[in-house]
């Protein structure tokens, strides 16, 4: 998950996503703020499965996601453009997005990345 980790970007979900996923084999990275009133949850699931690697300038992105292989951009209301979404195919990841807002408008279902409704994990 690239960019900042409030509510409305989808960070219950993501809190969602890595507890259902337990035992799986997923491993998630948060690059990015994360809002005060979220740090304690986010510390709790910290460890092997979920790394919370904070601030970031914008040249180091592309070395950040070198390593991953799909993007989280999870937001619970209708985003405008999204740069985390372009960042993120320009590391050849797919993006996972929700159908809605232009993330849900840019991305092509099972083209150029995958779409889920809002707020599920």
């Amino acid at each position: 998950m690239l960019g900042n980790v409030v509510d409305h970007k989808g960070a219950r979900t993501l809190l969602e996503l890595v507890q259902t996923t337990e035992g799986e084999g997923f491993v998630f990275e948060v690059f990015g703020y994360i809002e005060t009133y979220l740090v304690v949850a986010f510390e709790a699931q910290a460890g092997e499965r979920l790394t919370l690697r904070g601030g970031y300038a914008r040249e180091e992105v592309p070395a950040l996601l070198a390593g991953c292989d799909v993007s989280l951009h999870l937001s619970l209301w209708p985003e405008t453009y999204m740069i985390s979404l372009t960042e993120a195919w320009r590391a050849g990841l797919i993006p996972i997005v929700t159908a809605l807002g232009a993330p849900g408008e840019r991305v092509t279902e099972g083209v150029d990345g995958l779409k889920v409704p809002p707020g599920e994990s």
